[in-house]
């Protein structure tokens, strides 16, 4: 889309949009800020990232290529405002979260995973969880959450820093 006028970048619910003050149409998202036929100058692009999130907007860019990767590994976002502000703080889970579809895929076949924050208020702790849904029995899903534990997640604990967890749970 092209615009006569230079757009503003405005933030709805954490979320960047593009408003042009001709009156023309309102687009969503980062990757509409990314679209090189939008006029919109490098230089407001990271002011507004500035003002609004972090002081780093590569930090905005990837974040927001993150969310967008996760849900096209069909990754289902339980409470997805808590999961969006929980990954901007705790980036260091991406290469886990990017990594974990294909080890559980080989281990319970394809099943719907959710992502799923929590919050403990008696101790101010919050976690995020992969929630496996397994159509299998109580006795198979104990053993395909300990071999998935045996195989891969064992090695990525430490990395984790107690912010995931992966538990199976009943389809």
């Amino acid at each position: 889309m092209q615009a006569l006028d230079e757009p503003e970048v405005e933030f709805e619910n954490g979320n960047p949009k593009l408003r042009y003050k001709n009156g023309g149409a309102t687009t969503e998202g980062i990757d509409e800020l990314l679209d090189p036929s939008i006029v919109l100058s490098r230089y407001k692009l990271i002011q507004a990232l500035k003002e609004k999130h972090w002081s780093d907007p590569s930090v905005i860019l990837n974040h927001y290529r993150l969310i967008q990767a996760l849900k096209e590994m069909d990754y289902i976002f339980d409470n997805p405002d808590e999961i969006d502000r929980f990954l901007r703080d705790n980036s260091f889970l991406q290469d886990i979260l990017l990594e974990a579809p294909e080890y559980i895929y080989r281990i319970f076949g394809r099943v719907p995973l959710h992502l799923e924050y929590f919050y403990d208020p008696n101790d101010s702790t919050e976690e995020l969880f992969i929630l496996i849904k397994s159509p299998f029995s109580i006795s198979k899903s104990i053993t395909l959450e300990d071999q998935l534990f045996e195989d891969w997640f064992y090695d990525k604990i430490d990395s984790t820093r107690g912010k995931l967890n992966i538990v199976e749970e009943p389809a």
